[in-house]
């Protein structure tokens, strides 16, 4: 009998007096987390159960290069920035085959040498293009405050180093520019770069975020990773300027292999946030949930859906930058899903039986769209792959014989009949797509 978990990984449930809205439901994946949503708790099964084998076209070395900032003791203080480049650092050892030191990191829990100081950083850069060529793959992150400079009349994005705190800007901070000389244009072709921004920056994403309450307590309350610059340097109010992306839709970087991950628009502030008991950036937070929730195995477009979805209540929206549209339906840092069994590979020594239960409740103020559409594909899914037969499945909805609607005394039936006569060696798959809700009592 498979897990349950939330279908859709943050989705409300409908309440139980109140009409809902018509794409809020619950139901059955093979997701893993645990999320919090309000006061729902949907406990999902530990990936390591299900983890797939490594499948990544990287032919070459890997490096990466991980800036996370607190400015611990400052006016400007974050609480979550070297958490982020942690976090980072065991994704990529554990699901895409970095090795610990194929990593560098810079932060304040580092040794002196290497706190995040503006030389240290460019530093960084060096060490990572350092005999870099085809086949390898680059990572890079900053966790840290983003701003903006203002010079000779022109607007431009930065990044804000341990050092600006006390120097003098512009020479303190890391200009786009800088960033493009140091991280876009070196590239060689044929090797893939990732860089992800969680800080105040660029971005050109049309669509507005989604907003919700997320009672919080006043000291866990997101706070703004964007540091005013000095009155003599920045701009009278954030804009819209496309700074440190921009040079990514330059026709010069056409052959570059380069993806770039952003937490929030020009004019946004990208939070410092406390999830999951723990500060970090909401952005990364986003991430990586959203790459947990796949297995690890993501098209970078689908992955920025997620995180948009992920930060569902946050007033920052994330955005993707590519050198070529073919490039946003590729598979993020080139990690592919391993390949599927064939039935015949798939041996079970006992009998196989499904009951697929889909609601789209059809014509109510509770209408969904796709739960029948997700038993279809289950069915084709457990046929093609996993060896059923279509007498071995129950399929309960509404386009279904009326005797076979999705009524409750149906689906107990069908719990029944699923269960009847089970022993020993026996498969039994269960899903349900429809709403789900709490009930008193």
């Amino acid at each position: 009998l498979g897990p349950f978990c939330c279908h859709s990984a943050h989705l409300h449930p409908v309440d139980p007096v109140a009409p809902a809205s018509a794409t809020a439901r619950m139901g059955i994946c093979q997701c893993c987390c645990e999320h919090k949503d309000d006061d729902v708790v949907v406990v999902k099964p530990h990936h390591d159960e299900i983890e797939t084998v490594l499948h990544m076209k990287v032919t070459g070395k890997r490096r990466a290069l991980l800036v996370g900032i607190n400015y611990r003791g400052s006016r400007a203080e974050l609480r979550g920035c070297i958490n982020d480049v942690n976090n980072q650092k065991d994704v990529l050892v554990e699901h895409y085959g970095f090795k610990p030191e194929e990593i560098l990191m810079i932060n304040e829990d580092q040794s002196q040498d290497f706190w995040p100081y503006k030389s240290v950083i460019m530093d960084g850069f060096k060490w990572l293009y350092d005999g870099a060529q085809s086949g390898d793959l680059l990572f890079f992150q900053y966790s840290g405050h983003g701003s903006q400079y203002e010079g000779g009349g022109v607007v431009s994005d930065c990044i804000c180093p341990l050092d600006c705190l006390e120097s003098a800007w512009p020479e303190a901070i890391i200009l786009d520019k800088e960033i493009h000389a140091a991280f876009y244009a070196p590239l060689p072709s044929g090797c893939m770069a990732v860089a992800l921004f969680d800080c105040c920056h660029s971005g050109t994403v049309a669509d507005l975020p989604v907003k919700r309450d997320l009672r919080l307590t006043a000291d866990q309350q997101p706070r703004a990773r964007y540091m005013a610059p000095p009155a003599v340097a920045g701009p009278k109010a954030l804009r819209a300027v496309s700074g440190i992306r921009q040079g990514v839709l330059s026709e010069a970087l056409g052959d570059h292999r380069l993806w770039v991950f952003s937490g929030c628009q020009d004019d946004q502030t990208s939070a410092d946030a406390y999830c999951e008991g723990t500060y970090q950036g909401a952005f990364t937070w986003a991430l990586i949930t959203a790459l947990r929730s796949d297995v690890w195995n993501n098209a970078c477009v689908d992955l920025l859906g997620q995180i948009k979805a992920n930060l569902r209540g946050y007033s920052q929206v994330p955005a993707l930058t590519t050198t070529r549209a073919s490039y946003l339906e590729e598979w993020y840092m080139g990690r592919e899903p391993a390949p599927a069994p064939e039935a015949r590979d798939f041996v079970v020594a006992g009998a196989k039986r499904a009951l697929l239960i889909g609601i789209n409740y059809v014509g109510t103020g509770f209408e969904l769209r796709g739960c029948i559409n997700d038993v279809i594909n289950q069915k084709e899914m457990l046929m093609r792959q996993y060896g059923f037969q279509e007498k071995d499945m129950l399929i309960l909805t509404e386009d279904e014989p009326k005797e076979n609607w999705p009524y409750k005394e149906r689906m107990v039936q069908g719990m029944q009949w699923l269960v009847k006569g089970a022993k020993k060696g026996d498969l039994l798959y269960l899903a349900y797509s429809g709403h789900g809700s709490p009930a008193a009592g």
